[in-house]
C-alpha cells in the first residue's frame, strides 16, 4: 500500500500585534464574543464593550451570562477584524470579569460606553436607560494577546 506523502503544517504568517494596536483594534470595534463558564460548560455570546484606561467594560442584563458572570467570573473576550482568510487581526483577552459598583466607578464605565459607541458624545434615551439599569463588569487588559496576518 503506498504511503501518503508527509504533510506539514503551513507556516504562521501571522505576528504579535504590539500594545497600541490592540487597543486600536478594541477601540475600532467594539464588538465581539464573550465566553463564560458554567459548571465546566463554555457559553459564547456577542457582547458590546467599551475600551477604559486598563481595561475592557462588559454590560449585562438579565440572562444566562450574567448568571454564569455571578457563579464563575472567568471569561475570554474574542474580538476579530477579518476582511479576507489571509488578512485579519484578533485579540484575545482571557481573565476574570469585576463587577464595576459605586457611583464613581459605574459613571466612568458607562463613560467609555458613550464615548466608544458615540463619538460625539451623544447617546439615544433607550440606550441610556439600558445602561443604567445593567450590571456592568471590567476586565483588565493585562491578559490581552492580539494577532494578525496580511
Amino acid at each position: 500500500m503506498e504511503q501518503a506523502p508527509e504533510t506539514r503544517p503551513a507556516e504562521d504568517a501571522s505576528r504579535a500585534l504590539e500594545v497600541s494596536e490592540i487597543r486600536a483594534l478594541l477601540r475600532e470595534l467594539g464588538w465581539g464574543t464573550l465566553a463564560t463558564v458554567r459548571d465546566g460548560e463554555p457559553y459564547g455570546v456577542p457582547v458590546g464593550y467599551a475600551l477604559g484606561g486598563d481595561c475592557v467594560y462588559i454590560a449585562s442584563g438579565l440572562g444566562r451570562k450574567l448568571s454564569n458572570l455571578e457563579r464563575d467570573p472567568t471569561v475570554c473576550l474574542t474580538v476579530c477584524a477579518v476582511q479576507t482568510f489571509d488578512v485579519w487581526r484578533s485579540v484575545v483577552i482571557e481573565g476574570r470579569a469585576e463587577e464595576v459598583t459605586g457611583l464613581r466607578a459605574r459613571a466612568v464605565a458607562i463613560a467609555a460606553f458613550v464615548g466608544q459607541k458615540s463619538p460625539r458624545g451623544g447617546i439615544n434615551v433607550t440606550d441610556a436607560r439600558r445602561m443604567l439599569g445593567a450590571r456592568l463588569f471590567r476586565l483588565s487588559l493585562e491578559g490581552a494577546v492580539g494577532r494578525a496576518r496580511g
